[in-house]
């Protein structure tokens, strides 16, 4: 009995293991490995590079935009397009997709 009980322990550990490696052969990640880059918090300074103070910030084109101090702030809003490059990817508001021409 115990024979049987181990073989099928095992049994289910490689199927789990063979699904998984199905998934990472058609580019797929498990579920617990999936991470959204869309969704990166800014955690850098765009104009210094330094970290933030969420104490300083400015509102650009209905997005939050954090620094490392006023000076920071005020070097952004002379020319944004200057420092959105250097935003997280989900805070690059300058780099939008356009959608096909619907025929």
């Amino acid at each position: 009995m115990k024979t049987i009980i181990i073989t099928l322990v095992i049994t289910l550990i490689m199927v789990s293991g063979i699904a998984c490696k199905e998934k990472s052969d058609l580019g797929e990640k498990p579920p617990s490995a999936a991470v959204d880059t869309e969704m990166t918090a800014q955690t850098v300074c765009p104009v210094m590079g330094g970290p933030i103070d969420k104490s300083f910030y400015t509102d650009y084109e209905g997005r939050r935009v954090y620094f490392c101090c006023q000076a920071c702030v005020d070097a952004f809003k002379k020319d944004p397009q200057k420092y959105l490059k250097n935003l997280p990817a989900a805070d690059k508001l300058d780099q939008k997709t356009s959608a096909p021409d619907a025929e």
